[in-house]
């Protein structure tokens, strides 16, 4: 820029120039690019599942409850210790269910867990782990090695 008289000087004048001519790229690629961009920004908001509701958690507590006491009931028979036991347990199973509310689960952890008969068919399922149904496979676990070790005196 010229100090005396305010005009652009030969080189202020090209640059000033050339900028413009390359911007409409820049723009023209910006759009397109975040249209490609959002479906990967929106997966990844979205997941691959649903969202835990209340709902859930109550059908979800019961079947834990009905599969725990299925597979107490048919591998301590004899003992008779295992009896009732699964439904003591249902409203602790609501419970932490219910702290994970509004969090995704995948729907193929969903179908495995609904299918099960028993807790010995959890291991196929391959649960995430810190999941609701990760809980709940490690508490039926645990339960059967506390029915072993009281149906074993």
């Amino acid at each position: 820029m010229s100090l005396i008289d305010g005009s652009l000087s030969e080189p202020d004048r090209l640059r000033s120039d050339a900028e413009p001519s390359s911007r409409p790229h820049a723009r023209a690629f910006a759009l397109p690019a975040a249209l490609l961009l959002a479906p990967i920004f929106l997966l990844g908001l979205v997941g691959c599942g649903r969202r835990i509701t209340k709902d859930d958690c109550g059908k979800w507590a019961d079947l834990a409850g009905k599969i725990t006491q299925a597979t107490l009931s048919k591998e301590f028979k004899g003992c008779g210790a295992a009896q009732n036991v699964g439904k003591h347990g249902v409203e602790l199973k609501q419970l932490q269910c219910e702290h994970q509310v509004g969090k995704t689960v995948d729907e193929k952890e969903v179908q495995c867990f609904l299918d099960a008969k028993t807790a010995d068919d959890f291991p196929a399922c391959n649960f995430k782990a810190g999941g609701y149904f990760a809980l709940v496979r490690d508490e039926a676990d645990g339960e059967k090695k506390a029915f072993a070790d009281l149906c074993s005196k």
